[in-house]
């Protein structure tokens, strides 16, 4: 194999393609990145049984030997991002010795055969299109809240679900729930949980440009964009039913401004320190949020306005003690400029939803369960 290719765009999708390499793998080739120069085009695969990654880009046409080897993944990645100069030069001998060549550098790499490196899983199944921002979006939204400890499998990923013309993102662990809704052109019913290191993996290369389709399959699942594609396995099991959770009336619903809302719960929160788990209590009244924390040490009180207070809290206080990082990451992931908190007593959940300003109703919605004062 042999070739010579822009250092920047092998720079680049080296880095997309160390995104799903193995740390530690019982087979050698996946702690590599399979290169394969086939018809004036190098694609590179990384792949860790979970999640997998290829990108295809051009080669420069003169001395081109197509073949396949893996090549050491860390290694070259950093090797590019150190190494000056505009082309690379890379010949892989019979003995999978590797040459890199670049302007005045040279490196002698151990390879392997790619023989044995497996191939991405294929998903056979209709596609859908959504812009790349926006599967961003709902993945950052929701990403957070999967559960990594959750003993059922498909806790620890996110649902996605395409229904009605609408994606929607959910992720749930035992104090939490995350949904987020895209409301698109996108046809036909399909769903599908794929593993957080999937989210993960979407949330850092996707560009924001681009168009991608969408394919949810029994057991894996693809995202192709550009040149580039990703396939995850489906998490086995049937995902929360999680609209169950959400009460269709409330007591009391508090208007906020967000980012005043934030800004009062992180002042709140500055008493709580290394390994200290106190709660935040709320307490709502006609005009007034008041977020307090109280530790062995210290204590802290914020208060502040309310846009607007309906309900039973308008007449008589309304107290809830809650996990204040759980808040704090619900406020963060809502980008209107006021939100809802909706309360049904200090034992049930409090259900946190954007408030958009011309008054639409918003699908996305956060829950966070209650934690009990002392």
């Amino acid at each position: 194999m042999k070739f010579s290719i822009d250092k920047s765009e092998l720079s680049s999708a080296v880095d997309f393609a160390l995104s799903f390499v193995s740390a530690k793998a019982s087979i050698p080739q996946l702690e590599g990145i399979k290169f394969v120069v086939k018809d004036g085009k190098l694609t590179l695969t990384g792949y860790n049984l979970e999640v997998g990654g290829a990108v295809s880009i051009p080669v420069n046409q003169i001395n081109v030997e197509e073949g396949e080897a893996v090549l050491p993944a860390r290694m070259l990645n950093d090797i590019l991002k150190k190494v000056k100069g505009d082309d690379v030069s890379v010949e892989i001998d019979g003995n999978y010795v590797g040459t890199l060549t670049c302007k005045r550098s040279k490196f002698k790499l151990s390879c392997l055969t790619a023989d044995q490196y497996p191939a991405l899983p294929e998903v056979s199944a209709d596609g859908f299109e959504i812009p790349g921002e926006d599967l961003k979006s709902l993945l950052e939204t929701v990403f957070a809240t999967a559960d990594s400890t959750a003993t059922t499998p498909v806790f620890t990923g996110v649902n996605l679900a395409l229904e009605g013309g609408k994606l929607t993102a959910a992720a749930i662990d035992g104090y939490r729930l995350a949904v987020k809704v895209w409301t698109g052109d996108a046809t036909g019913e399909s769903k599908a949980t794929i593993p957080a290191a999937a989210a993960k993996a979407l949330r850092r290369v996707l560009p924001a440009s681009a168009k991608v389709n969408v394919k949810f399959g029994e057991k894996h699942a693809s995202f192709m964009f550009d040149d580039q594609m990703i396939v995850c396995r489906v998490l086995d099991g049937k995902f929360a039913e999680w609209k169950r959770f959400i009460p269709a009336d409330f007591k009391t619903i508090a208007v906020l401004d967000t980012d005043e809302a934030k800004s009062a719960l992180d002042c709140a929160c500055l008493v709580v320190t290394g390994a200290e788990k106190a709660p935040v209590k709320m307490e709502v009244d006609s005009k007034s949020v008041h977020f307090s924390v109280r530790t062995a040490n210290n204590s802290s009180c914020e208060e502040l306005d309310a846009l607007e207070v309906s309900g039973t809290a308008a007449k008589e206080p309304m107290v809830i003690g809650f996990n204040g990082r759980y808040l704090k990451d619900a406020l963060s992931a809502i980008k209107s400029e006021s939100v809802e908190i909706r309360l049904n007593g200090p034992l049930s959940a409090i259900i946190v939803v954007p408030k958009n300003s011309d008054d639409t109703k918003s699908e996305d919605v956060f829950l966070v369960q209650p934690v009990r004062l002392n």
